[in-house]
């Protein structure tokens, strides 16, 4: 082990939770390293918000206001490697990943993982085929090649799926349908959190807002849509569902679906991080104690990798985790440590107000969790159906691993990102097994797809 590639601290992942670790560090002495996956700072959220800052007929002042925010990043005094795939993290806090076709090797004495979230799976007749795109694909494409994709329809529900309809209108996007699977039941059990919510009015004022754009663009809207169901032959032909005791049939070649968001967790169970499975959310959440450590010591996880609680939570758990990190490099008082850590508790308990109304609002329905149709493709990596998963119960009814032995689900280039939920809620409906009791699919490294050239480099 050579001193040139050990650092006080490695940050991974460059969204806006990351890059706030990073400016919370830095001026510290510390030694910094940031790594991310992509080509340019900012994650999903600020996506080439370098190239796009001048582009302000396309983009609006809230995704721009970015810029400022990724100009405070000091890289002359850390060191930022993008376009960094990591692959594994070691006992000994070693991380791995591959850069430009070679692996390499650098230490850490404390790990943030700020990995961010990941699109749930639209399990549901079609979703797989040609044409059908994820809303924040679209939106990459958007801010990537300032590529629009006119008559589209958009399906789904949550906050980011707004956003992304209200940034296509914004550039002058014709979109065919909005068909909306908030079940309307979702309203009543929301309305409760309601006072809370309305203690932090400014995202429910965005969220009005949205819906006022959409009514002042004719947007034709089905609410309370069910029964989705995707159709063609080699590409997507057309959509349909169920409003109310209605069928609607809406032909289309692109459709841009999202079924909320779950953390991307699968560098964090690689690590040894312990998990639980959220009621709240439907999904599974890494454990952390209140200055954001995991069950992993030295291990810190932050942000939407976490729990999926919004960009304002990720931003604060940032601050949390840094001055953690500083109290235990002796880089800041006990007193100042106090005086901080109390101030971003209160901050972070604000930014809250709104999680327990939009978690239950946006819950999704039962049947955009659970395949309705045995033919329904649980893992697209492997074309494993929810049949084939039904058939390996009847063997083998022990868990999510066994059925990835039985039937590779969850063994495919994605390694069970998007798959592992379903699996989850499959198995529990079909055993009869309460889903907190189930163990979630072993990730083992390496955790992106890397060459067996690349590892014996490294040896």
């Amino acid at each position: 082990m050579t001193k040139t590639n050990i650092y006080d601290t490695i940050i991974i992942g460059s969204g806006p939770a990351g890059i706030q670790t990073v400016l919370s560090l830095q001026g510290h002495g510390l030694k910094i390293a940031l790594l991310d996956d992509t080509s340019s700072l900012g994650g999903q959220i600020y996506k080439n918000i370098e190239k796009n800052s001048k582009n302000k007929k396309l983009f609006k002042e809230e995704y721009l206001k970015g810029l400022d925010y990724i100009k405070r990043v000091n890289l002359d005094e850390i060191t930022y490697i993008n376009n960094a795939t990591v692959w594994n993290i070691g006992a000994d806090l070693e991380i791995y990943y591959s850069k430009e076709g070679t692996s390499h090797e650098i230490f850490a004495k404390k790990i943030v993982l700020a990995t961010g979230s990941m699109e749930r799976a639209v399990p549901v007749k079609g979703w797989t085929l040609p044409g059908i795109i994820g809303a924040t694909a679209a939106q990459i494409i958007l801010k990537e090649s300032s590529i629009i994709k006119n008559d589209a329809v958009f399906v789904g529900s949550g906050p980011l799926f707004y956003y992304v309809i209200s940034q296509y209108l914004d550039v002058g996007a014709k979109i065919k349908a909005v068909i909306d699977t908030t079940p309307l039941n979702n309203y009543f059990k929301a309305f409760k959190y309601l006072p809370k919510a309305l203690l932090d009015i400014a995202p429910l004022i965005k969220g009005l807002g949205f819906f006022l754009k959409f009514k002042k663009h004719n947007l034709k809207i089905y609410n309370f849509a069910k029964g989705i169901k995707f159709q063609g032959d080699e590409e997507l032909q057309s959509v349909s569902f169920k409003k109310g005791s209605k069928d609607i049939k809406i032909d289309t070649k692109t459709a841009f679906i999202h079924n909320g968001l779950a953390p991307n967790i699968n560098l964090q169970l690689q690590a040894g991080c312990d998990y639980e499975f959220s009621y709240k959310t439907r999904t599974v959440n890494i454990k952390t104690d209140k200055y954001m450590q995991s069950s992993v010591e030295n291990i810190f996880v932050i942000g939407d990798g976490k729990s999926i609680r919004g960009v304002d939570v990720a931003m604060v758990e940032a601050k949390i985790a840094s001055i953690k990190i500083l109290k235990d490099f002796d880089k800041i008082k006990k007193s100042d440590f106090d005086t901080k850590f109390g101030s971003y508790l209160k901050e972070l308990r604000s930014c809250l107000h709104i999680r327990d109304f939009l978690d239950k609002l946006y819950l999704p329905d039962a049947n955009m969790i659970y395949p309705s149709d045995d033919d329904v493709i649980v893992c697209r990596c492997e074309e494993v159906t929810l049949r084939d998963i039904k058939e390996s119960l009847k063997t083998d009814c022990r868990g999510p691993n066994s059925v990835k032995s039985f039937t590779r689900c969850g063994m495919g280039n994605c390694q069970a990102r998007f798959c592992g939920l379903t699996l989850l809620e499959v198995i529990s409906k079909e055993t009869n097994v309460c889903i907190e009791e189930l163990k979630y699919l072993r990730i083992r490294s390496p955790i992106k797809p890397v060459r067996i050239e690349e590892m014996g480099k490294l040896a």
